[in-house]
């Protein structure tokens, strides 16, 4: 008697269940959310806070291959307002000021900050021969300094199939594949 009861109930509840899909998501109530994995991106983490004005906070340049084999990355520029924040050297033996690369290539280059001019370059490259570079991880890390309070917009210079700005070099033909880039917005107040 107790296992029908059982399985009753249970028919019930997937009945309800059902009924309860057809009304929300068939009648546009609520959508399915459809996650495009392929994207070739660079972004930035986080892409929004907010900041005290003399306190320091690391922002992730994160990059995703969308599934493709790239030779390298290039940050030609990342831009940021110098009046609201500046850039912390991550490498004190190495002369100007400089972020700190990651670990997904085995060469960086070109790595720069003009904090007056409120620029970033860095690039990265895979080994000669090494069969190129396929996934997601971070790029490199920079560290802020929050110098006044404002909205501090930090954003990438880029044009899709440009080589002249931020981009992903396909293996073996050195074509940009880079798709988007997500930028970021930091909110720094007073003390």
């Amino acid at each position: 008697m107790r296992g029908k009861f059982l399985v009753i109930l249970g028919l019930i509840l997937l009945a309800l269940l059902i009924g309860v899909y057809f009304l929300l998501i068939k009648e546009n109530k609520i959508q399915p959310v459809n996650v495009n994995l392929s994207s070739n991106s660079i972004a930035l983490s986080p892409s929004s806070g907010s900041f005290k004005v003399g306190q320091t906070f690391d922002t992730n340049i994160l990059i995703d291959t969308g599934g493709k084999t790239i030779d390298g990355v290039d940050i030609l520029y990342l831009r940021f307002d110098p009046k609201i924040l500046e850039v912390v050297d991550s490498d004190s033996k190495t002369p100007g000021v400089q972020i700190k690369q990651g670990t997904l290539f085995s060469m960086y280059l070109g790595n720069t900050v003009d904090n007056s001019a409120g620029k970033i370059s860095i690039s990265g490259l895979v080994q000669p021969g090494s069969g190129g570079f396929m996934g997601s991880g971070v790029f490199a890390t920079i560290t802020f300094k929050a110098k006044a309070a404002g909205n501090a917009k930090v954003s990438f210079d880029f044009t899709p199939g440009s080589t002249r700005d931020a981009n992903m070099a396909e293996h073996g033909t050195a074509k940009d594949i880079l798709e988007k880039v997500i930028n970021a917005n930091y909110t720094i107040t007073t003390k």
